[in-house]
């Protein structure tokens, strides 16, 4: 009898490699026995169609519009929405993803993740193993022979979140910048209170510390005790292994990118960006992953600068907007799927798939989403 932990990996292991040899979603789902897990239609018939009106009126499904054999040399790119603890919703869209587009078109195109891994779901620990499968394997030619387009696995706010808690954030560029100043101190309760040597953002206080985040989906994963105590903080630094303290490490906080088709430019980044403040500003401190940099923090009411809050990974109404400039800008995190303009929201099902509110993968340069 295998310990839980140990066992979950092996069928993470065991789901990843299923993936590999499949041509489709019912072959997938009986090889692993899950075809009768959950909701009938939950993993064995995943479809593409997008289950609301305003979706359906401003982008088409990828039912009949992406098909196996596309030519080689169109360039995609693949944005994925929040996932959020969800892998079996991932792995079933990953499948389709590879199933519309063609395994090797699949692997030809720029994939980008809008983070947001952890939380919500129950399969946290398992998922980063998945992604970090995905990472290695598209960073080498297809069995054809076919370049990689790229992997970019982007921060989202949970993401910042956990990683503060496991003291795997960048260093902050500013010297000086004290992480335990970035807490309001009139605020006096719903955090993690102890010490930390260093220092440690209120983000990972917050994560870790109350239900804020209902982060104790993620502690589970990893068989850690989740209370607001320092034993609990010291067991979960433990159950984490080094692999996936350095994916949260290394996750970029924005992808910008020239396109050869109109708009010509593609923005990515967790929640938005903020409309009145300087653009590309905002992208430069996005790609230093500078914490410290103010143009990132979030405005209160009063006017004065919430440090505890980057607002393109936790923005907002505010950074639904676009700021001016003829570009795709796509993002996730706000719980819904919007598509106005060049303004891209990826998020419909807000952490808590089902078969009617799945996760997204919006595809260019079709404007396809597929689920």
């Amino acid at each position: 009898r295998l310990p839980a932990k140990m066992a979950g990996r092996i069928i993470c292991s065991a789901m990843a490699n299923a993936l590999a040899r499949s041509r489709s979603t019912k072959v997938f789902t009986n090889e692993l026995g899950l075809a009768r897990e959950g909701a009938r239609g939950s993993y064995s018939s995943f479809g593409c169609g997008i289950r609301n009106a305003f979706a359906r009126s401003v982008c088409t499904t990828a039912e009949d519009d992406l098909y196996l054999g596309a030519p080689k040399d169109v360039k995609r790119w693949v944005i994925i929405g929040d996932l959020h603890g969800n892998l079996l919703f991932t792995i079933a869209l990953w499948d389709n993803l590879a199933k519309r587009l063609g395994r090797e078109q699949l692997h030809r195109s720029t994939v980008i993740f809008l983070g947001d891994y952890c939380d919500y779901g129950p399969h946290t620990s398992q998922l980063f193993d998945f992604l970090i499968d995905v990472k290695w394997s598209r960073e080498l030619p297809s069995e054809e022979g076919a370049p990689s387009g790229g992997t970019h696995f982007l921060m989202g706010s949970h993401d910042f979140g956990m990683a503060a808690y496991l003291n795997e954030l960048p260093k902050p560029r500013k010297a000086g910048f004290d992480l335990d100043g970035t807490r309001d101190q009139s605020f006096t309760r719903g955090f993690f209170p102890h010490e930390i040597p260093g220092g440690m953002h209120y983000a990972g206080r917050r994560w870790g510390g109350s239900d804020a985040y209902r982060s104790h989906t993620t502690f589970e994963s990893y068989e850690a005790e989740y209370n607001n105590t320092l034993y609990a903080h010291d067991e979960f630094m433990w159950a984490v292994p080094i692999e996936h303290k350095q994916f949260l490490n290394t996750l970029d906080w924005v992808y910008d990118s020239p396109l050869p088709f109109p708009p010509y430019r593609l923005v990515c980044v967790h929640a938005g960006l903020l409309p009145d403040r300087d653009m590309e500003k905002q992208i430069a401190a996005l790609r230093r992953r500078d914490f410290s940099a103010s143009i990132l923090w979030e405005a209160r009411e009063d006017g004065t600068l919430d440090k505890s809050r980057i607002a393109p990974l936790f923005g907002g109404a505010y950074v639904r907007n676009s700021p001016p400039g003829d570009f795709y800008l796509v993002s996730g995190h706000h719980g819904c799927f919007e598509y106005e303009g060049n303004r891209v929201i990826i998020d419909l099902s807000n952490g808590h798939p089902t078969p009617d509110r799945r996760i997204q993968a919006f595809v260019l340069p079709e404007r396809i989403v597929v689920t």
